[in-house]
This record gives structure tokens, sequence and C-alpha cells, in this order.
């Protein structure tokens, strides 16, 4: 089933007179059809005139050029008669063609008062431009700060057209409000461009006769032209006092300027007679967009603007002239140059101006921007410790680069934020230790988050953790960020044991609690943590996979040569089994090999005992330590590698050895965690500790090459099953189904 958009705009065609807001969006209605349900609720009005003659049923919905579209006459038009049919439709989106609808103004406001779960747009179609505001400014500025209050919790989002709307919109509604910059649809005419110059020159202006479009300021500066030319004049009336000024301007004209008058006119009439023309001209006070400077551009007419439109610097590409409001002789020139062009320089500018139309139509990639703006973008904020100081763990690990492959998320429709809770600088001492600068980094972090949900209107929270005291923590913060703003809360487990996390007594009983109330789903990384949580909670728990940052996996694996090369990447510390690795590895009879030891120490004491370590003494010229590594160096650590080695006492499931297969190293690594459930195909598993058994493993894939390339081919295989686009897979739908 296609997501529904509900329109709400007070003209739609067949009305015309009002200008390029029709158009606008008419063109959108075309575009969002193909995979969208377009409802448009409108009135039986055009510019200052009624449109029920030309209708065949109003008040209730008709189609129009393929989209559902309802005409309310002035006695359907209140604030429940709109409920009653925006009720019916349900829709996904809500779009609001104008901030101060002449006759939706009313409603917009009661849209946000009323529970609404989909997504509102308000399109500012340049309405909060000075020039704009200064008509009923007071009654304007009260209308702004009545909606900015409605609109400070809700999901709204408003649609500029350009960088200066959009800096509109931050004078007038502050910073922190959601805004997309999406050009408008222009209509494109398809006439050719006319091969002959008039003998004398013919300019139109083709707008609503209305102060902000400045017709006064074009007539006022026609007597100082010297050149013969005739100016038509297209367009409603739409304010009779001014057009009396306009009037009175055109008597007073000399001879040699002629004028026509020919009123208002049918879009599809204006855009087959624009060929008849030779130059449009528009002085106009501010345009969003322009439609009939563009309409005029794509019918091949160069145009005389002012520069308070987004067409600047048309001179540059011979395209017309956009000249500052004051400057009455600039625009003098401009006609006298355009008057004095021989046919074969103006056929050029002509030209230009067509295909300058043509190349900005086509570099606007409109449907996919605009199906941008109608979808409903998850936000979710990934909660993680990116230390300032100190090492960085695998959680650190995976979410800086989860954050790094964000935007391949884009196409769902889901945004990511990082939330970092690692705030002050801290040392590796420090970690899971009861002193101040914890309790400091704690509650600075808790600070920051709720600001930063607040302000990105954060809906998701995927919060990662790791052993029992850590996760108590983290659920205590999730507790609170659900009770405040109602986020919906993910836990990821990366510890595959569950000896890392069981607690007992009344710690227990109190976590339990928490899991069940702060989260709405648990990730873990093995079948055995699965089991742990209680009945009430096992609905909510789903086991995943982590992955590996290689975005090409080896074609084939390096074959191993003379001196085999030994890698471990992690914290050097003794729960990671160095100590270990350095007695097996002492107890080699060959040293057909090297290591090469990638991280750095949990601290300087382990340092000291480890440089002062009898089995390291022994094999040291063989060792390298290489400390901590970028990613970009991992390339060449690991595409230069036999072995990855991990003989660690505790793990979740290792990005090391998720890295290290995708390279096509050999594994060689004990059965914690999530080992046995994703590696026991590629390796032989160790009991911690086991260092006869450690030593065991490496004689034998050092003596023996072949079952070497063996064990590095079926890490290579099962590399595939870990890409992050498999991880993807995963975890995309569990953000768009919590």
């Amino acid at each position: 089933m296609k997501p529904k958009i509900l329109i709400y705009t007070d003209w739609f065609p067949p009305a015309f007179r009002a200008g390029g807001p029709i158009q606008s969006i008419y063109q959108l209605t075309q575009l969002l059809k193909v995979e969208y349900e377009v409802y448009v609720i409108t009135t039986t009005e055009d510019l200052n005139e009624a449109i029920e003659d030309q209708l065949s049923l109003k008040n209730q919905f008709v189609s129009f050029d393929g989209v559902q579209v309802v005409y309310l006459d002035s006695s359907h038009r209140s604030v429940s008669d709109i409920k009653r049919l925006s009720d019916t439709i349900q829709p996904n989106f809500v779009f609001f063609n104008g901030l101060f609808n002449r006759y939706f103004y009313k409603y917009l406001l009661f849209h946000f008062v009323r529970k609404f779960n989909g997504k509102s747009i308000i399109s500012l179609r340049g309405m909060l431009k000075s020039s704009a505001l200064e008509q009923k400014e007071r009654k304007k500025r009260i209308y702004i700060r009545i909606l900015r209050w409605l609109i400070s919790s809700k999901n709204v989002t408003f649609h500029c057209t350009s960088k200066d709307e959009e800096s509109d919109l931050i004078k007038n509604f502050g910073k922190k409000q959601n805004s997309v910059v999406l050009p408008n649809i222009p209509f494109l005419s398809q006439n050719r461009i006319s091969q002959k110059k008039s003998d004398k020159l013919k300019l139109v202006y083709a707008a609503r006769i209305h102060p902000i479009k400045n017709l006064v300021s074009l007539i006022s500066v026609l007597p100082l032209v010297k050149s013969s030319l005739k100016l038509t004049i297209i367009g409603v009336v739409e304010d009779e006092e001014y057009w009396l000024k306009c009037m009175e301007q055109l008597n007073q004209l000399p001879k040699h300027i002629e004028v026509e008058v020919l009123g208002d006119m049918k879009h599809h009439e204006l855009m087959n007679n624009l060929p008849n023309y030779d130059v449009y001209v528009l002085p106009t006070l501010g345009e969003n967009f322009g439609h009939s400077i563009f309409e005029a551009l794509s019918a091949g007419l160069p145009v005389i603007i002012s520069d308070q439109t987004p067409w600047r610097n048309l001179t540059d590409g011979r395209v017309g002239f956009d000249i500052p409001l004051s400057d009455d002789s600039s625009l003098v020139l401009a006609i006298e140059k355009f008057a004095a062009m021989s046919q074969k320089e103006f056929f050029e500018w002509s030209k230009s101006a067509k295909y300058y139309a043509l190349n900005y139509y086509n570099s606007q990639h409109y449907l996919k921007e605009y199906k941008s703006l109608f979808s409903n973008k998850i936000k979710v904020g990934i909660v993680a410790p990116v230390p300032l100081e100190r090492y960085k763990g695998g959680i650190s690990n995976f979410a800086e680069i989860f954050m790094q492959k964000a935007s391949e998320f884009e196409d769902d429709g889901i945004q990511f934020s990082l939330i970092n809770t690692c705030i002050i600088p801290r040392t590796n001492e420090s970690t899971g230790r009861f002193e101040y600068s914890n309790f400091k980094n704690y509650f600075l972090f808790i600070y920051l988050a709720f600001k930063q949900i607040k302000r990105g209107k954060i809906e998701i929270l995927h919060i990662h953790t790791s052993v029992g005291r850590s996760i108590f923590k983290d659920s205590i913060s999730a507790l609170l960020f659900k009770l405040f703003y109602n986020t919906k809360n993910i836990l990821h487990l990366h510890v595959g044991e569950v000896s890392q996390i069981e607690m007992k007594g009344v710690l227990k009983k109190i976590n339990e609690w928490l899991l069940d109330k702060a989260y709405h789903r648990v990730l873990v990384l093995s079948p055995q943590l699965k089991k742990l949580f209680k009945p009430n909670l096992k609905d909510r728990v789903l086991m995943t996979c982590n992955f590996h940052n290689s975005d090409v996996i080896q074609d084939k694996i390096k074959q191993a040569n003379d001196k085999i090369v030994i890698t471990f990447i992690g914290s050097i510390s003794e729960s990671k089994g160095v100590l270990d690795l350095f007695e097996a590895l002492s107890k080699l009879n060959d040293r057909n090999w090297c290591l090469n030891i990638a991280g750095e120490f949990i601290n300087n004491d382990f340092k000291k005992k480890v440089m002062q370590f009898p089995a390291y003494i022994s094999i040291k010229d063989s060792v390298n330590f290489l400390g901590y590594i970028l990613d970009t160096y991992k390339d060449d650590l690991l595409g230069n590698s036999d072995i990855l080695v991990l003989p660690s006492y505790a793990e979740g499931m290792p990005i090391s050895v998720l890295e290290a297969i995708s390279y096509g190293n050999a594994i060689v690594t004990t059965d914690v965690g999530a080992n046995q459930t994703h590696f026991s195909s590629i390796c032989n598993l160790l009991q911690p500790g086991d260092i006869i058994g450690l030593k065991s493993e490496l004689s034998e894939l050092l003596n023996d090459i072949k079952l070497l390339n063996k064990r590095k081919n079926q890490a290579l295989e099962l590399a595939h099953r870990f890409t992050f686009d498999a991880f993807k897979e995963q975890i995309t739908p569990i953000y768009k189904t919590i």
C-alpha cells in the first residue's frame, strides 16, 4: 500500500491567477503521485475570484490528473469540516502549502493541538521574507509565537526552497527546528526558442499586480529609455489601489513606449504566448523561487529582474540581468542593451536562457529529494563509550565503525547520532572503579544526553554495554530517558558468557526489574545469553552478530612464506591472555615466526610486568610492539599476517577476529563469549589459560603449511557472513518494528 500524503493549499487548478504557488503545488502532486496516494484539500477560490462554475463537484473528493482533490466552498471550511475529511484519509504525511494560508491558517494551528502520529511538513513559500512579513506584521508575529509553542514537541519539518529561506526560518523560529532545503518543481516549457528578435523590443511582465512585484518601479524608469519598445502587462490585479498608481504612470509614458494590458491569463495560454515576446522583466521586491522567471527562461526569453530572487549572476551566462532595486540606471542600460542587440547576438542570449533553464531542471533530482522529505526518518541515538584519551576497546571501535557507515541506512529512512558516554578524559586505571571522575562523567553524560535527545528528537536509543556493573548503570540511564522522552530502548550486550553479566541476590532482582522496564529489545551474541533472561523478557531478546570493517573481503589468501607472521590485536592485558601467549611461544622449538602486537598496555604496572616476564624476555627479538593501530594501517597489518591469535579469558564477539578473517588469517582463540557459536568451524577453540594447548595449536600451524592455508581459506569463506551489509539486514527491521 502506498503511503498517503494530505496537502492543504488555498488554490489548486483549475485556479491559475495566484500564479507561482499554484504551479508549485500542482507540479509537486504530479511528481509524488507515482509513489504516494496524494490527497488535496483546497477551496473553490482563485485569487479574487471563485472557480465554482468550472468544477463538476465540490465538497467531496474528485480525481484531478491522478490526484484526489476536494474543493471546499465557504460553508464547508470550518475546522470540524476539515478535521472530518482528514480523519477519513488517515494520512502518513500532512503538507501545508504556505505558513499564513488564507483559508487554512486556523486549521494549521488546530492540527498541532490534536494528536497526529505522522509527519507534518510546513512549506514556507517565501512567507517569512522581510518584505512579506511587513504586511500585517503584528498579526503574523503573534501567529508565529503561538505556532512555535505548539510545535515544540511535534514531528515537524519546515520545507525551505533556498538557503536564504532557511535563514529566514532560523531568524523567526530559532535554530532548533527541523528543516529541509528543496527547490520548487517548476514548469519546463517545451516551446522552441524564437529565431528572430522583434524590430521593436517586446518586454513582457507576467505576474500579479501587487506592490511586492514592483511594477511601478519598472514603469517609472521607462521614460529614461530612448529606444522604442512595447511593454505587455499580463496578470491579475490583486491590489486595486496599487494598480491605479501604475495606471497614472502608464498614462504619462512618452509615445515611443507602447503599452498593452492583457489582464490575467490561464497558465497554458501564457506558456504558449511567451515565445511571442523578446525579454521578460520583473523588478520584484522578493521571490522565494520565481516560477514566472524560470518559465520565461525555459521559453527562451532572457530576463531583466531584481537581485531579490534565487536567480543570480545571470550576466555571466548571458541569460539576463539581476539588478539591485535601487539601481535605476542599470535597469535602463539593460533594456537599452537588448534593444540595440543584433539578431545574431540576441539569438545566442535566447539560446543560453533556454539551456540555462534546462540544465537547472536536469540537475535537480526531484523525486529522490522529495521522497526524502516525505519519509518518516527514524532517529536513532547510538549510546556508546568513545574515550577521549584512554584505550578504545571493542565497543568503542564498534560504535566508531558503525557511525562511519551510518549513511548506508539513509535509503531506509534511518538517521543516527552518536551519544558518547565518555565526557571527560580519564585513565585506563579508572575503568570500572568507584572514583570521583567516573561519577562526574556519568552525571555529565546524563545532562548532555537529555539535551541531545530533546534537540535531535531522537526516538530510539541503541545502548551498547558489556559487563554487569555497566549494564546496571546503563539501564538506569535508559529508564530515565524512557520516562522523560518516551524513547524506545535497545540494549546491545557485547559479552558472550553468562558469568560476565550474572548478578546475585537483591542486585539480580533490581537488574531484572530494570531490564524489563527500560528496554524494548535486547540484542545478545550467543544462545546461552538468550537463555539467561526471564520468560517475560525472552520475546524481546534477539541474537545478532558483530561485523568486520573490511569494505572488500580479500579475493584469495596470502600464501605463507618461510617466516610466519602472527598478529595480536587488543588491549595488552592479562585478561587478553598475553602472558599465556608469551609462555606458549617460548616453548616452541622453531623460530620461523614473528609476533606483531597491535594495542596499548592496560596500564604501566602491567607493562613493567611484561618487560620483566621471563617468557617474553626469551622471545623478545621476535616480538614487535606496534602500539594502537588506526584503521588506515590495519589493511597493511592484517594483509601481511598469517595467524591472528587471541587467547582471551573473556570476550563478546571479538572485532579483531572478524577483521582478521576478512583478510584470510587463520584464527587461534579461546572458547569464550560467542566464539563457540560463530568461529568453531574454522579453528580449534582452546580453554582459557591452556598454555600447552595454545603451544600445540601454534606449533601445528607453523609446521604444516597445508593446514595453515586450509584454515586461512576457511576463515576467508566465513568472513562473508559478517559483513556490514549482513549486520544491516539484521538491525534495520528491529529499528523499523520496535
